[in-house]
């Protein structure tokens, strides 16, 4: 897959009414149609600084769940990067999430990394 919107076909979004109400935006939650199928995903949108942002809360609860992946990708879904939950948060464990209009969250560059202390104190989204 190269593209998030391909998920479209085979896989549920989650509405964004239901992701503000969770605290889940703005990151997309991707799930399979197919119940034997457990993976849940985050799909976090590029911004035009060239960073992403990864919602805490999403993040946290969407790592209680098996076979769980965070998907990066550019405004136009092109998938950039994808790495387990667990390994992300392990990358983020000591870095302090800021605070935006839409809860927590943190910036990482394509490698799940902090792009530099700079981003951090960027303005939050």
């Amino acid at each position: 897959m190269r593209n998030i919107y391909e998920l479209q076909s085979d896989w549920r979004s989650m509405s964004t009414e239901a992701r503000q109400a969770k605290g889940y935006y703005p990151n997309e939650i991707f799930w399979p149609k197919r119940k034997d199928d457990a993976r849940v995903i985050i799909g976090s949108r590029r911004s035009a600084r060239g960073d992403f942002a990864i919602n805490e809360t999403a993040l946290r609860r969407v790592s209680e769940l098996e076979n769980t992946e965070v998907w990066l990708a550019e405004i136009d879904g092109t998938l950039v990067n994808r790495d387990t939950t667990q390994n992300v948060l392990a990358k983020l464990a000591n870095r302090s999430p800021l605070v935006g209009r839409f809860g927590s969250y943190w910036w990482v560059d394509r490698d799940f990394n902090s792009p530099n202390a700079a981003a951090d104190e960027w303005a939050p989204i």
